[in-house]
């Protein structure tokens, strides 16, 4: 995936260049207020931006938001109340007319460990199994490109480390690229290979995570760092 994103919102000026490798995640690291979820609305359509996008060799920045096969994981998760986890799951694929929604579906719902919540509705279930259902959703769509969105925000801070874990050992399985936003030094560390960080709609730095840590560029990153260092 590479993508040239322009994005002018009032005052607010979001310009930055992003390219991820198939089978990596790239973090995209910064405060709040720094771009990060504008980024991804660019990337997915839901705001327009100048410059371009390139997925899995084709350009799609000029494609409606339902034919640019992104999958994304909201920080709320925003499953259906009303419909099973399986339902849920499946509703993607349904709608983009995928063969075998159901399927699909359950599929996914046993790569990720979860095959027995299928029947259970969201309300029931934890704050982690929530989020494992969000990312079967997304994946069930055969995405060519993930974003998740704070995807670790909205848990309780005892189950957020466990969850972290399994979802790095879940991207580490899937061979597309990923962006994942976040103002965690510690969702960096653990679901990233690579870091871009943005500071005020701009890019302040590009790099591996442990190039990050070892020459970590600005006032912001350093603070980032030392602090996990501390942990």
């Amino acid at each position: 995936m590479r993508a040239s994103l322009a994005v002018q919102r009032g005052a607010f000026t979001l310009d930055i260049d992003l390219e991820v490798a198939p089978g990596r995640t790239l973090a995209l690291l910064g405060p709040n207020g720094a771009g990060k979820s504008t980024a991804l609305a660019a990337l997915t359509g839901t705001v327009e931006s100048l410059g371009s996008i390139e997925l899995a060799g084709r350009r799609i920045d000029h494609l409606p938001v339902e034919q640019r096969r992104i999958g994304l994981v909201f920080q709320e998760y925003l499953l259906f109340p009303h419909l099973s986890v399986l339902e849920n799951v499946a509703f993607g694929p349904r709608v983009l007319n995928i063969r075998n929604p159901t399927d699909a579906a359950h599929s996914w719902l046993d790569r990720l460990g979860i095959s027995d919540l299928a029947q259970h509705r969201p309300p029931q279930l934890s704050g982690g199994q929530q989020q494992r259902v969000a990312l079967a959703r997304a994946l069930a769509i055969s995405p060519e490109l993930l974003l998740l969105d704070e995807p670790l925000a909205a848990l309780d801070a005892e189950v957020r480390e466990s969850v972290r874990h399994d979802l790095a050992a879940h991207l580490r399985a899937i061979d597309i690229p990923t962006i994942v936003v976040t103002h965690s030094f510690e969702d960096v560390v653990a679901l990233a290979q690579d870091v871009v960080v943005l500071e005020a709609g701009r890019v302040t730095q590009r790099a591996t995570v442990r190039e990050l840590i070892k020459s970590p560029a600005t006032a912001y990153v350093r603070k980032l760092v030392a602090a996990w260092g501390e942990d």
